[in-house]
């Protein structure tokens, strides 16, 4: 189950994929997870992470996240988390849409 929030104020919704992963997660009994994490050292927020394993998810809808700026930022994101420790999962909408399971399973390899 969800952990509650921390460090920070929730800033935005759950989009309808953020929402797939986390009723998904809740179904798998995968616990420890928190939506809209703020890793404070990163100055950045995960979709959702596993503070205990160090593992942040990200949701990227198709159409934003192929966009040329959008794909810099990302790449800066992952470059900064990893550099902190953290694992960084980046799960496409397709993806989710097409293969949710695939989604999860591929979660639980890292916890």
């Amino acid at each position: 189950r969800a952990l509650g929030m921390k460090n920070k104020k929730n800033i935005k919704s759950n989009t309808l994929i953020e929402r797939k992963i986390m009723s998904m997660m809740e179904e798998n009994q995968m616990n420890g997870w928190v939506p809209q994490y703020y890793i404070e050292s990163a100055s950045t927020f995960a979709d959702q992470a596993f503070p205990e394993y160090k593992l942040t998810i990200y949701e990227d809808g198709d159409y934003w996240h192929s966009l040329e700026e959008q794909r810099i930022r990302d790449k800066k994101v992952n470059e900064k988390l990893q550099l902190f420790g953290w694992t960084v999962l980046r799960l496409s909408e397709y993806t989710i849409k097409n293969s949710p399971q695939l989604c999860i399973n591929t979660i639980k390899k890292y916890l």
